[in-house]
């Protein structure tokens, strides 16, 4: 923590003490006050702050022991390694290891390394680790590193997709991690980790449909999974922070600042089973999204634009269902019937309506095939659905083309 006269601070649990933290902050920053950042990580065994010296550029570091002493500052870079306009993330990949990473003039990312198991420990020298890919520099760095020798950097790009620089003792290329347009850029204001299982690393933030979404990837594997949407949406954008608890579950929270002039914050949390997720706990995601939907339809104004956004997440939960079990297909389909498609015709999404309903078409056509008793019904009820939205859109394009002067 900053302290009032620019200090950087540290405190800690006691359970010896009434408060059961300490009697007041630790001094770690020595005699500077005019510092930059103030990031922290730890591993079992240690803890590391370290901040940025704005009068001579230089990296500083402090370490606290498993006593719980703090050592004398140290200088973990060059002076003028680093400039007041960087981003700086620290991680402990393993504990005694140290790893931070700064940007530099929006352009690259440098990185300096700390392993107190090396003989005569000591930093590395800064090496530029990437450069941004073109211009879709970060907004902020964020790290974590998972206790097995390995961390992770990731940044939200200026579209709106999360980017991710691996270390396994070396670095990765950049690489896209998710589909552009998750999230707005500059928002969300945290992108929180949480190390999870058995070394599972899960990232969260909050996406521009409000919602909580994550991603994550386990030891060994290559690859991240696909994002995932959590729970209803939380109506403002705020700070979240992510605490690992039982084994297999993180509890997220989040102030909630509130709408109104005057109204009271309020800290909010969820628990979220990092289990991988089953198809029956996606569906029961994709129904709650639909009776949000139906309930914001029955909304005046702008709710009804809400309304088809909560329907269209709620049918791409569903489709994340019927990929992991196609037993759901015919589930999905009715709901692209209802509420879907009559939300889409209702506001003008014509060819939206129609997309989704010949969806709906080819889920009960294959359906049909095996039990035409129970899906006949419903398949010809689809196909007028198609016949309907085309004779809609054909009428209006002929109302378009009459109004036309001449």
């Amino acid at each position: 923590m900053r302290g009032k006269e620019g200090g950087i601070y540290a405190t800690r649990t006691d359970p010896t003490r009434p408060t059961g933290w300490l009697d007041a902050p630790v001094k770690v920053s020595g005699d500077t006050t005019d510092v930059s950042f103030g990031e922290a990580a730890a591993a079992p065994g240690s803890v590391v702050v370290m901040w940025q010296d704005n009068g001579t550029g230089t990296l500083m570091a402090a370490f606290q022991n498993a006593k719980g002493a703090w050592g004398p500052p140290q200088a973990a870079t060059p002076a003028g390694a680093i400039s007041l306009n960087s981003d700086l993330a620290v991680a402990c990949p393993a504990p005694g290891v140290v790893l931070a990473v700064w940007t530099m003039n929006n352009r690259t990312l440098h990185s300096v390394t700390y392993d107190s198991h090396a003989p005569g420990p000591a930093w590395s020298a800064p090496a530029q680790i990437a450069e941004f890919p073109g211009k879709d520099f970060a907004s902020s760095i964020h790290a974590m590193g998972t206790g097995d020798g390995k961390a992770d950097v990731v940044w939200q790009g200026t579209f709106g997709a999360m980017w991710n620089l691996h270390y396994d003792g070396g670095w990765s290329a950049p690489a896209e991690i998710t589909p552009q347009h998750l999230t707005k850029w500059g928002y969300p204001y945290t992108i929180v980790p949480a190390v999870s299982g058995d070394r599972r690393l899960n990232w969260f933030w909050q996406g521009r449909d409000s919602r909580v979404q994550t991603i994550y990837r386990d030891p060994q594997q290559p690859q991240w999974s696909a994002p995932q949407r959590l729970g209803q949406p939380w109506w403002s954008y705020a700070e979240l922070a992510a605490v690992p608890s039982s084994a297999g579950s993180v509890s997220l929270y989040r102030v909630d600042f509130g709408s109104e002039i005057g109204e009271v914050p309020r800290l909010q949390t969820c628990f979220y089973d990092t289990a991988t997720p089953t198809a029956s706990a996606r569906i029961a995601d994709a129904r709650a999204l639909v009776a949000r939907a139906q309930t914001l339809w029955n909304l005046p104004g702008p709710a009804r634009e809400e309304a088809n956004a909560r329907a269209a997440d709620a049918i791409a939960v569903a489709r994340e269902a019927v990929a992991l079990d196609s037993g759901f297909r015919a589930t999905l389909a009715q709901w692209l019937v209802f509420p879907t498609i009559p939300c889409l015709r209702q506001s003008g999404g014509r060819d939206q309506a129609l997309a989704r309903a010949r969806e709906a078409v080819d889920i009960f056509t294959a359906l049909n095939a095996t039990d035409p008793a129970a899906y006949g019904p419903k398949l010809v009820a689809a196909k007028k659905l198609v016949a309907d939205i085309q004779a809609e859109t054909q009428s209006a394009d002929v109302q378009s083309a009459d109004a036309q002067p001449g």
